[in-house]
């Protein structure tokens, strides 16, 4: 049977959907504009998002430690006096004492030795002006500990520095091996003289920022890493006199 007037034998074609008609009538050069496009509001988007994951883990840093501070009702400040921090840790525990709770419902001897603990805590941390300075500075939304935590962005140790550490540990070795008692008395001198100051440095930042100078947070990071790697080679220091004094 043969075609009507008009027909062709083919089914007619259907239109292009508008979208995929204007995808074809791009020129290459606008289907690139178009991709980057495309990828800048991708990254936007990736970057809006990491921000957000950041401000929330700050955000639950800060908590951690406004909890430290709030435990012992002290004000978020490096220079806290030491005599004031006590009274009121030894305040505190009285009223958590756990003879004080003997008769109490078991749900309320769990709450309160669950706050003892709290407070046991608090105290061991904010009771040490470094570590008190480590954890202020996680207010600011950084972190120098090793073990990192939560939140928080981490500082990296200057490379300077990391140097100069590695070697002294190097030395400390070799003296150890050699059992060179004089020459490791001599290092853990130095080392105490170089914390002393570091803790003076640490004083006189934190005083700054706590008159408002943001610009120090940085300083009070290196410094706070240069303290906590001098209390560890103090420590070794210790240790290897342990073993120094068994041998003999």
């Amino acid at each position: 049977m043969g075609a009507r007037p008009g027909e062709t034998g083919h089914a007619p074609a259907r239109p292009r959907p508008r979208r995929l008609r204007l995808e074809a009538c791009r020129t290459a050069e606008q289907v690139g504009d178009l991709a980057d496009r495309r990828l800048a509001k991708q990254q936007h988007q990736q970057a809006g998002e990491a921000h957000a994951e950041a401000t929330v883990r700050r955000h639950a840093v800060t908590e951690e430690v406004e909890v430290e501070l709030e435990v012992l009702g002290v004000e978020p400040r490096y220079h806290l006096a030491a005599d004031e921090l006590e009274q009121k840790f030894k305040a505190l525990s009285l009223k958590l004492h756990p003879d004080r709770f003997a008769r109490a419902p078991a749900a309320e001897r769990v709450r309160a030795l669950s706050q003892s603990t709290e407070l046991n805590d608090a105290y061991r941390v904010l009771k040490v002006p470094a570590r008190r300075g480590e954890y202020l500075l996680k207010l600011c939304g950084l972190d120098i500990t090793e073990e990192g935590g939560p939140g928080g962005s981490r500082v990296q140790i200057d490379p300077d520095l990391l140097l100069e550490l590695l070697e002294e540990r190097e030395a400390l070795a070799a003296a150890k091996a050699a059992g060179d008692r004089a020459t490791i008395v001599a290092m853990q001198q130095a080392a105490e003289t170089r914390r002393a100051a570091g803790m003076s440095a640490l004083d006189e930042l934190f005083t700054r920022h706590e008159r408002g100078d943001q610009s120090v947070v940085m300083a009070l990071a290196q410094q706070l890493i240069e303290l906590r790697y001098a209390d560890k080679f103090l420590a070794e220091v210790d240790a290897i006199f342990d073993g120094l004094d068994q041998v003999a």
